[in-house]
């Protein structure tokens, strides 16, 4: 996935990431560094506990859209869990579940998204 978003971001996508967690976790990533490239690729990061909304409450992918400055329409969201998925769409946005790397990429190509 990494590779993909980093191909995504060189050939002009803006990425986001959309996450349910809390303070600790995402002051523990910034601070520890672990996963530098990851955090340092989104233009945009939307975390649960600062919008005291979680996924998959409609308002939150709402907020999401909103802070990226984007119509929910202009976004495809990807995610693991069903769910989140569904509240993603009950938004407005195009979104897909997460299963591999392949359907991921062939997700991509159906809506005609390049990446380096």
């Amino acid at each position: 996935m990494l590779e993909t978003l980093v191909g995504l971001k060189q050939a002009g996508h803006r990425i986001g990431v959309l996450s349910n967690t809390c303070d600790m976790h995402v002051e523990w990533l910034n601070e520890h560094r672990r996963f530098p490239p990851l955090l340092d690729i989104f233009d945009c990061h939307i975390y649960s506990y600062r919008e005291q909304l979680m996924k998959p409450h409609r308002d939150i992918y709402l907020r999401a859209a909103e802070v990226a400055a984007v119509k929910p329409a202009e976004v495809l969201y990807v995610d693991d869990l069903e769910p989140n998925v569904i509240g993603a769409r009950a938004a407005g946005f195009d979104a897909v579940p997460y299963t591999t790397p392949e359907a991921f990429h062939a997700a991509l190509a159906e809506r005609g998204l390049q990446h380096v």
